[in-house]
């Protein structure tokens, strides 16, 4: 008879005694504890962030009648971590810090050396310019100066031949006096032009000391003397200084380095200033 066809009742009956007998057999299941389940080591391989392959073996079990156990829960993929994902880079090897150069001390006093030596030919060049510029700046002045003794002694000379020429014409000198001329005019008027030569003559030797120029000395020397009958300075005093040592004896100087026409009368007295002026 079909299930279908029984009263409802008697159904009901069934159902629950189809119930109950399930309902022990699974106690019975229980209480029979099952051997252990070996699982297969699981392995799951990192692969780039999206799909994840999980690899499981198969679960293998004694009683192949027994039902399946009820499929486990998927394992959800485990985020990678970000160092994992994204390998850092290598770090870059530090890079060696500059080796501290010490210096040589016999080196760098050979630096300091040479740069010495050059600063010291650079000052000789220097100072050799300078003393370039100031020899040429002497020697056009003592130049100068020649010209105008030149000159000088041009004109001493003139006048002394004029003076010579003058004592001539009034009949001076020695013989004159010899003669013993009468009227004293002609020979004041020799005398005077002796005076004359004398004084040129003394010009002629006169020089300006270079070491009262190179001290800037100026001044005027007053001196007395004596012309015998040779017609050399046999005797001269100063009678006023100059202030000047280097003055007053390129003075002296003169008197010695005088040599005149003999005197009119067999000598002469007189006295002279002689001025040292640098502007000249």
């Amino acid at each position: 008879m079909s299930f279908a066809l029984l009263p409802g009742r008697t159904r009901l009956s069934l159902t629950g005694v189809s119930f109950a007998a399930h309902l022990l057999a699974l106690s019975a299941l229980a209480v029979i504890k099952p051997p252990p389940v070996v699982l297969a080591p699981l392995e799951i391989d990192l692969v780039p962030q999206g799909d994840y392959v999980v690899d499981t073996l198969a679960i293998a079990g004694d009683n192949t009648s027994e039902p399946a156990p009820a499929p486990a829960s998927p394992v959800e993929p485990a985020e990678a971590p970000p160092e994992a994902l994204a390998a850092p880079p290598p770090a870059s090897a530090p890079s060696p810090e500059p080796a501290t150069i010490l210096a040589d001390p016999d080196a760098r006093r050979a630096e300091l050396a040479a740069q010495e030596q050059q600063r010291l030919r650079r000052e000789k060049r220097r100072q050799a310019a300078i003393e370039a510029r100031r020899a040429a700046r002497e020697e056009a002045a003592e130049e100068a100066r020649q010209d105008r003794l030149r000159e000088k002694r041009r004109r001493a000379a003139l006048e002394r031949r004029e003076a010579m020429r003058q004592a001539a014409a009034h009949g001076g000198g020695s013989e004159a006096h010899r003669a013993g001329v009468a009227d004293g005019a002609p020979q004041r008027a020799a005398r005077a032009s002796y005076g004359a030569i004398i004084s040129a003559e003394l010009n002629r030797h006169k020089i300006y000391p270079a070491a009262a120029r190179a001290r800037a000395e100026d001044g005027a020397v007053g001196v007395t003397f004596v012309v015998g009958g040779d017609g050399r300075i046999v005797s001269h005093s100063i009678i006023s200084s100059s202030g000047s040592s280097a003055l007053d004896g390129a003075v002296h100087g003169m008197m010695s380095a005088a040599h005149a026409p003999p005197p009119p009368g067999g000598s002469f007295h007189g006295s002279i200033v002689v001025r040292f002026n640098l502007s000249r």
